[in-house]
């Protein structure tokens, strides 16, 4: 079923095999930046967001999350806003 703004280049990753990696690429794809919210993430997606050079911040702690992830968001929202000038 067509989704209007949606062409089938879009959904590369998941066409053939809609797995859980798959899928994550898909997101990731479609994302600003990247939080590894676990200590050992699947080593396939992490190759995969190096190699699309996305933001990325590693797994953090429940006594450091709080900082990184409001410095990641700074991080982020800075690239965006330099793109969209």
């Amino acid at each position: 079923m067509p989704i209007e703004g949606i062409v089938a280049k879009d959904l590369k990753h998941i066409a053939g095999d809609p797995s859980f990696v798959n899928l994550t690429k898909l997101a990731i794809d479609n994302a600003d930046g990247v939080i590894f919210a676990t200590e050992n993430p699947n080593p396939e997606i992490v190759k995969y967001v190096k190699k699309t050079g996305k933001l990325a911040l590693n797994y953090k702690t429940p006594e450091e999350y709080m900082d990184a992830y409001s410095e990641f968001y700074s991080a982020v929202l800075e690239g965006v806003e330099e793109l969209a000038e």
